[in-house]
């Protein structure tokens, strides 16, 4: 009731105005700080006021007693994000008054994001990396059983738009793990003899997708040849495969990382092959396969000899389903909660500008084919918004921010 309120009134406007009148204040500048030093004396007086600021107020300036935040600034790192976080820690004595209006769908350039997330997400990486460092507590005897410079800690990134902090300071961080889906290269090899060996790597796995569907589903009629492949076969396959310089490190390892972690704690057992068979006169007759259709694919402008993404919208819902709970009809009775999917093609470039090959490739139907997957794990296995872990590059060097270059 206003009642019980109504005695308090005169103490709060007393401590509003103890300073002068006014109670907003304007934090942006040190400047401005100078200039209410006293209002801002957090050591010598109470600070009742209502502070409004930008990049100082945000990061640059101690704050005590803060109860109320309305927050929308954002930022693509997590180091800047978790400084933001004003509303962290502990409030003896008035920690049921603390309050938090943030921001679900704040602007970040052309991005749309939801604060609310990034800040759980910041507190998930947190966890994770004290996890981590759990690890440096086993001692042996009087020394530590384990050192950072022997087994370099992990840092995880839930969010992929939220990096964990500035590109510049990332040089010696390289990528360990990635689970965003599907696992979808674009840096296949420009090499007759690269392209070659890949085929040589998937021929057997190509082979036992040898079963045509007739699908149906959202109004898109096609068939596809079908089949089932061992988790292990397929890592393996990927594993052997050759891709363009760096694309390996950057985008198939992280990815193999993570499948093999799921095949290790026997979460995904085998994969479902899923071959589209186009409408084309364009088909190649493979050795020990027998005859499939084939897409045209260019490699992207200006993007380093990368592709786009190699798969079509008329067949990627039937896959996103099949690893779902709601399988397509035409797909139900490969389901299962341990069964992922592959989404293959084999694709030839309309105008190839190849790079030397070490070895002659043979001229023949199966001459600069790709072969190009996107492969999907079951979606009950993924967190929400994908996970990425960095560890350093250099073990030697794990304090320095960039290294000599490769």
């Amino acid at each position: 009731p206003f009642d019980e309120l109504a005695p308090f009134i005169p103490k709060a406007i007393a401590k509003i105005t103890e300073f002068g009148n006014d109670p907003v204040l304007v934090v942006n500048s040190d400047k401005d700080v100078q200039a209410q030093q006293q209002s801002l004396n957090f050591d010598q007086n109470d600070t009742w006021r209502i502070l409004v600021g930008g990049a100082k107020l945000s990061r640059g300036f101690t704050v005590e007693g803060l109860t109320t935040t309305y927050f929308r600034r954002s930022t693509n790192m997590s180091d800047s994000l978790t400084q933001m976080g004003r509303w962290f820690g502990f409030r003896r004595g008035y920690l049921d008054l603390v309050r938090l209006y943030i921001a679900r769908s704040a602007k970040f350039g052309s991005r749309t994001v939801d604060l609310y997330e990034a800040f759980e997400s910041v507190a998930i990486d947190e966890a994770g990396f004290r996890g981590e460092l759990k690890r440096y507590s086993v001692r042996d005897g009087d020394q530590p059983a384990i050192t950072p410079i022997e087994i370099p800690p992990l840092v995880t990134q839930h969010l992929p738009w939220l990096l964990p902090t500035a590109a510049n300071k990332m040089f010696n961080a390289v990528l360990e793990r990635q689970s965003e889906q599907p696992f979808r290269p674009y840096g296949y090899p420009n090499r007759l003899d690269h392209l070659q060996h890949n085929l040589g790597c998937w021929r057997k796995t190509l082979a036992s997708a040898n079963e045509l569907v007739q699908m149906d589903s959202h109004k898109n009629k096609f068939g596809a040849l079908v089949g089932v492949v061992s988790a292990a076969e397929l890592v393996e396959a990927i594993s052997k495969m050759k891709f363009l310089a760096r694309e390996y490190d950057a985008t198939i390892s992280p990815r193999l990382a993570f499948y093999a972690d799921m095949l290790a704690k026997g979460a995904v057992e085998d994969f479902l092959l899923f071959a589209p068979q186009v409408d084309s006169d364009l088909r190649a007759d493979i050795a020990g396969v027998g005859e499939r259709s084939v897409v045209k694919r260019s490699r992207r402008a200006g993007r380093n000899g990368l592709f786009g993404a190699i798969d079509d919208w008329k067949h990627r819902p039937a896959l996103e389903e099949f690893v779902s709970a709601e399988p397509p009809a035409e797909l139900s009775a490969w389901a299962g909660p341990k069964r992922g999917a592959v989404l293959l093609y084999l694709a030839r470039e309309p105008q190839p500008e190849y790079e030397k090959s070490d070895t002659k490739v043979a001229d023949g139907p199966e001459k600069g084919l790709v072969v190009a997957f996107n492969a999907y794990l079951p979606a009950h296995l993924l967190p929400p918004t994908g996970v990425r872990q960095f560890r350093v590059r250099d073990p030697q060097s794990p304090d320095s921010a960039t290294i000599a270059a490769d």
